[in-house]
């Protein structure tokens, strides 16, 4: 059992890498270095599944219904009241550096930028790879790499930007670089020099800075943060990925930009230093082996303001308050759409789009709504349109319908197959008289791992085993929404499982195919509409025969009444008659071995079905199926009429079936 970690003050973070507008990026190393935290959240032990009971928390902070729709529009740009601007030549996207005349000799003029600094958030991140080394399949062996932004989590309210944010000095025994070379903590509290009077603040260093009279001094302004178990929440992670199957190398890991601002005097050495192309010429001649020492020894830093954002913290009563959501309400937020892109094999920045294609599904929320008119809504937004029922009214010729469109959203094909083909489902399954299945139609991956093919695979799965495949007389189809020339390999795909294929959206929605069928929204409707609705509302029977098993005694069966007929059998000789078709087809359809074992039964059986169908020849037994044949046929054909007409051919097509006999 792992113990719970404390929540670190910073995210943890990797020296040499960062990330920033969804890719990863080398950083240059500048002349100088600090320490950092390097903490990695790799070989963790696969132990509990997330609780994935409750309804995952809504991630967008503020109305959807305002003008930001998506909380990332809504973070403070790096913009300066005071119109300074960041150094030209910084290349970092961890450190942010600033030189101005300026900020060296007034006080008031830095104090007043260092709050504007304070005021722009760091943007963490969350870094999952897959490592696969041993496999050739991706280069450099990394199967998946994937990032996701923690800035929103900072903040309560992002179109206010209220937040959990304090400016602060360090404390007296904090071992920092006080305008000094090396780390020290204050005079008096274990450092040299007279003892401190009090603890000095914002103002009183940023008023030291200034009057600094150093060649080369920096004034540094970290933004922390704190109240967040990342180490539980980069547990939680690799859970999170082994559920998926992945059995590779997982690393997890929490870097984080615009972190760091640094100050420094306006002077041609520390241009020189924050030049990208000098730094290069420094490394390449060895010049760095003098000139870094030299920088060291000189420069007199000010490592004695941060800002606080906190995360989370305890109320009055002691109970941990979240600024947004806390470590467990994240990651079952997340869930959903990182195990997703972990099974395509992404690599890239996930965003809200992907929790809306996670939970809310728009591809299938537009195919419902471009077949019925209206989008499906659901009572409750965090859990999206999963479990809810939508109408879907059919009309044709032959029958008028309104029939229940169940949505689902499959997380897991495997569990969801699973699950449709136990036991328990089999009153579901029985009902069902379509399945739909709506995905994003991309290029086809070779590999098997393929989310949309490892869909389609376990759907039909269940068609085969659950609804008797080919057998299944309901409807079968796949919506590839936004194909892009790859229907013939999604078609093929689709076939092998017993689905329909139909590009939506695509280039293969084209209104009319090569042979005149309809494609796209129209075709999907066609395809509902082949099939008889009409029949749920009718009692089920587990005959091919249907009506002609049951009784004719019905008081509205007058045009099957065989007194009408004219050929003088009574309601007995006819109902005779049905019952003999009936037994006559059971045993033609029975097998060679059945039929041998029952005559290997006892004789008192056989004589005492003397005069029965046991004793028809071979020609009275094809024109038994013929006929059986034939009224089947009628009865088929029969299917697109009214009732009024249906009965009337039934009962012509049983008039010559007993003239025949």
């Amino acid at each position: 059992m792992n113990s719970r970690v404390p929540a670190s003050p910073t995210p943890p973070h990797l020296d040499s890498e960062s990330v920033a507008s969804g890719q990863t990026s080398t950083s240059h190393m500048p002349l100088h270095h600090y320490p950092e935290d390097q903490r990695q959240h790799q070989h963790q032990p696969y132990t509990d599944r997330l609780e994935d009971d409750d309804p995952p928390p809504s991630y967008t902070v503020v109305d959807n219904e305002g003008p930001h729709a998506n909380p990332f529009d809504l973070l403070p740009v790096s913009t300066s009241s005071l119109g300074i601007h960041p150094f030209k030549g910084t290349s970092n996207d961890k450190t942010v550096y600033y030189l101005d005349k300026r900020l060296d000799t007034d006080p008031e003029f830095m104090e007043q930028h260092v709050n504007d600094l304070a005021k722009e958030p760091p943007r963490p991140y969350v870094r999952i790879q897959g490592v696969d080394r041993k496999s050739g399949e991706s280069k450099n062996g990394i199967d998946f790499d994937i990032h996701i932004e923690l800035t929103p989590l900072l903040y309560q309210e992002m179109a206010t930007r209220r937040s959990w944010r304090r400016i602060r000095a360090v404390n007296n025994f904090d071992k920092v670089r006080r305008g000094t070379v090396g780390m020290t903590r204050a005079p008096g509290f274990g450092g040299s020099g007279p003892p401190e009077e009090g603890t000095p603040g914002v103002s009183e260093w940023v008023y030291r800075y200034c009057n600094n009279k150093a060649g080369l001094k920096a004034f540094v302004l970290e933004r922390r943060i704190t109240g967040w178990d990342f180490a539980l929440v980069g547990s939680r992670l690799e859970n999170l990925v082994r559920e998926t199957g992945y059995r590779g190398e997982i690393n997890i890991t929490f870097p984080t930009t615009n972190a760091r601002v640094e100050i420094y005097n306006n002077c041609r050495t520390n241009r020189w230093r924050l030049t990208r192309w000098i730094v290069l010429l420094f490394y390449f001649t060895l010049l760095w082996l003098f000139s870094w020492p030299w920088l060291s020894l000189r420069t007199r830093w000010y490592e004695t303001v941060y800002v606080e954002w906190s995360m989370s913290r305890p109320d009055r009563q002691g109970t941990l308050r979240y600024a947004c959501m806390s470590e467990d309400q994240w990651c079952r937020l997340w869930r959903r759409p990182i195990q997703q892109a972990i099974k395509a094999r992404r690599r890239g920045r996930l965003s809200q789009d992907d929790i809306n294609d996670a939970y809310v599904a728009p591809g299938a929320v537009d195919s419902a709504r471009d077949l019925t008119g209206t989008a499906p809504e659901s009572p409750d937004p965090t859990l999206g349109i999963a479990g809810i029922t939508h109408p879907l009214s059919l009309k044709t010729p032959y029958y008028s319908t309104t029939v229940p469109i169940w949505l689902d959203l499959i997380g897991s094909p495997s569990d969801w197959s699973e699950s449709f083909l136990s036991e328990e489902a089999a009153e579901v399954l029985a009902v069902l008289g379509g399945v739909v299945v709506v995905f994003t139609a991309g290029p086809v991956s070779a590999s098997k791992d393929h989310p949309a093919k490892d869909l389609v695979e376990h759907v039909g799965k269940v068609l085969k085993k659950g609804l008797g495949g080919w057998e299944w007389d309901g409807v079968g189809l796949a919506i590839g929404v936004g194909g892009d020339g790859h229907e013939e390999e999604w078609d093929e795909i689709c076939a092998e499982a017993g689905l329909e294929f139909v590009s939506v959206g695509g280039k293969g929605d084209t209104g009319r195919n090569e042979f005149g069928e309809k494609t796209g929204v129209a075709r999907v409707k066609e395809a509902l509409e082949a099939n008889d609705w009409s029949q749920l509302e009718a009692p089920l029977s587990g005959s091919e025969f249907g009506d002609f098993e049951t009784s004719s005694t019905k008081e509205d069966d007058k045009d099957l009444d065989p007194k009408k007929m004219g050929f003088g059998f009574d309601q007995k000789d006819f109902e005779g008659l049905r019952k003999a078709i009936w037994e006559a087809s059971q045993d033609v359809e029975e097998p060679e071995e059945s039929k041998k074992a029952e005559t290997n039964k006892e004789g008192t059986s056989e004589a005492a079905a003397a005069g029965g169908l046991e004793d028809l020849d071979e020609d009275e037994i094809a024109k038994i199926e013929k006929m059986m044949r034939k009224l089947q046929a009628v009865r088929e054909a029969g299917e697109g009429m009214g009732e009024e007409q249906r009965k009337r051919m039934a009962a012509r097509a049983v008039e010559e079936v007993m003239r025949d006999l």
